[in-house]
């Protein structure tokens, strides 16, 4: 702040307000939040701020406070459209199918997945490929489909492995293994699960939202 730099101070508490969130202060993380919206703002930085509303959709989301949550994912999507940001688009909407599949709008969930996979497959972008693949997947299991999510859930886990993504490979097996488990096949299951445990155990990698 004495020194007038920004993109630091927006930086600084975008990194503050993680912190209070991993540490549930939700209100504490949204006052650094606002305070990012208010310096974007002023300084004309639409990508800090396309960023800044995704992570404030995060936090209420935390909270189960959809509607505020879709509120702010949806601000994030229209200024990435608007910035032609692909990568924020991505992001933004599949959240917004997170939220959708909350609340029990299956269909309206998979629109939005399908949505990030397209965007994520011109960037060859092979986690959020992945994650696509994945919700979908999710989704397919809850609706009874289970060869399609047996798919789903293969290509999830070929595609992070590819990408050396642990946290991919291991929704891969955790879906793979409710699917068994779901259709009778408890040995696959069993092995499945063993694996993603043991992904678990070993990588260490922090769990964040889509």
């Amino acid at each position: 702040k004495r020194f007038g730099d920004s993109k630091h101070l927006i930086s600084g508490l975008g990194n503050l307000s993680q912190v209070h969130m991993n540490r549930g202060r939700f209100d504490q993380a949204l006052e650094c939040l606002e305070q990012c919206v208010e310096t974007s703002l002023r300084e004309n930085d639409t990508l800090f701020l396309s960023i800044t509303y995704g992570t404030m959709g995060n936090v209420y989301f935390f909270q189960d406070r959809l509607d505020k949550s879709y509120e702010y994912y949806k601000k994030q999507l229209d200024l990435a459209r608007r910035l032609g940001d692909p990568a924020n688009q991505s992001i933004a909407v599949g959240n917004i199918g997170n939220i959708r599949y909350r609340q029990g709008k299956l269909k309206e969930a998979v629109d939005c997945y399908r949505t990030k996979l397209e965007i994520s497959q011109k960037l060859d972008y092979k986690i959020g490929i992945s994650q696509s693949y994945g919700n979908m997947g999710l989704v397919l299991a809850e609706q009874e489909e289970f060869t399609q999510a047996l798919e789903c859930f293969e290509k999830q886990l070929r595609i992070s492995e590819e990408a050396g993504d642990p946290e991919g490979r291991e929704g891969g097996y955790c879906g793979l293994g409710t699917v068994y488990a779901k259709t009778g096949r408890l040995n696959k299951a069993r092995d499945c699960f063993a694996k993603a445990v043991e992904i678990d155990l070993t990588s260490g990698f922090d769990k964040e939202l889509d």
